[in-house]
């Protein structure tokens, strides 16, 4: 692998020709590699069988990063630029079929699955704001759809109502919970889905996995770059900002099997969401603002569903590393997300700054 990892590397437009490659053990979705040398980089084998769409995928990230360093101070953060192939190419395919692609690594960078505090989440707030504001001068329409439905409620509850019927009688043992709690919340939230679309929302170009964990800080624990563009597709902003809040304000891990421990945590949604709305409030609409109250309830409902489909299906989506894994999971986003629903007056107060 490390011989054809050399010729592989050997075919971007790398500065120096000797480099040290190691893997990176980060994400499920991707080989990941670290090329370290005169300059370093980040080298992945995408997932074919995720991203089918390889030219769709390098374009949106092409055309959305190099948008990005035009605005040059206007969008104050580093930018995971895409090293280009020596024929001008954006991605390489092996004699396997495998698709590759480089990008710079940013050195001195850090992740964290949750904020060590408030001041964290506000910066992962102003990085998510700046980050829309920057694009919003850039026409959707010219990114492409990759994952159709990605935030479709009526198309993941419908993958789900499938999984229940064809689900093996292991799987469905245990599910009792869950499946409950999906059937009480489903009327609300298929609601809230059509008021969305009925609401003439701006369609905006979106990063669309916006867990604490896709942003790099540095040593002082501020926001260094916002990275994983894979998803960046056109959608609606209230997504960008109900995912961040469900991994953010989280007191508890998304793994957590001690659901007394899952609790949704106001100080660093408040944290988060002020300075959102305040770095995203020069195109920030009216209606758009409204359907941020209810947006973290929406999106923790919808992964929590996605959880309890890939359980039913056999976990072909996500990576588990035991039986009832993803089960776990689903009982941790509804679990949060019956916390969420207890304080949902509060977390109007914060973005509307209405009193229930």
């Amino acid at each position: 692998m490390m011989e054809s990892l050399d010729h592989i590397v050997s075919q971007f437009r790398t500065k120096g020709h000797s480099h040290l490659i190691s893997p990176v053990n980060c994400g499920h979705i991707h080989e990941t590699f670290l090329a370290e040398g005169e300059e370093s980089y980040i080298i992945q084998r995408i997932n074919h069988d995720v991203f089918p769409d390889i030219s769709g995928l390098m374009h949106n990230i092409h055309l959305v990063t190099t948008h990005l360093q035009k605005r040059g101070n206007a969008y104050p953060y580093l930018i995971p630029m895409l090293v280009p192939l020596k024929n001008g190419g954006l991605y390489f395919v092996d004699g396997n079929g495998g698709y590759w692609r480089m990008m710079r690594f940013i050195p001195g960078s850090l992740v964290y699955d949750k904020p060590q505090s408030t001041e964290m989440a506000g910066e992962f707030g102003k990085a998510l704001g700046s980050f829309i504001l920057a694009l919003s001068d850039l026409e959707a329409g010219l990114l492409e759809v990759l994952l159709p439905g990605f935030h479709d409620l009526e198309f993941r509850w419908e993958q789900y109502t499938a999984a229940l019927k064809s689900a093996s009688p292991e799987r469905l043992k245990e599910t009792g919970q869950e499946v409950r709690t999906a059937d009480r919340f489903n009327q609300a939230m298929h609601a809230y889905s059509r008021m969305v679309r009925e609401a003439g929302l701006p369609v905006r170009i979106i990063h669309n996995d916006t867990k604490f964990n896709n942003l790099l800080f540095n040593g002082d624990q501020r926001a260094l770059a916002l990275i994983d563009l894979d998803t960046v597709m056109p959608g609606y902003l209230l997504y960008d900002f109900g995912d961040a809040v469900r991994t953010l304000a989280n007191k508890a891990g998304e793994d957590e099997k001690d659901t007394c421990l899952v609790r949704f945590n106001l100080k660093m949604y408040k944290a988060f969401a002020n300075q959102f709305i305040e770095s995203v409030s020069p195109v920030l609409q009216e209606a758009e603002r409204t359907s941020l109250t209810y947006a973290p309830l929406y999106i923790t409902f919808l992964q929590g569903l996605r959880f309890l489909t890939d359980h039913l299906n056999g976990d072909h989506y996500y990576h588990c590393d035991y039986f009832g894994h993803n089960l776990v999971r689903a009982a941790t986003q509804f679990v949060l997300l019956k916390d969420m629903e207890a304080k949902l007056c509060l977390m109007r107060e914060v973005v509307e700054g209405n009193h229930c």
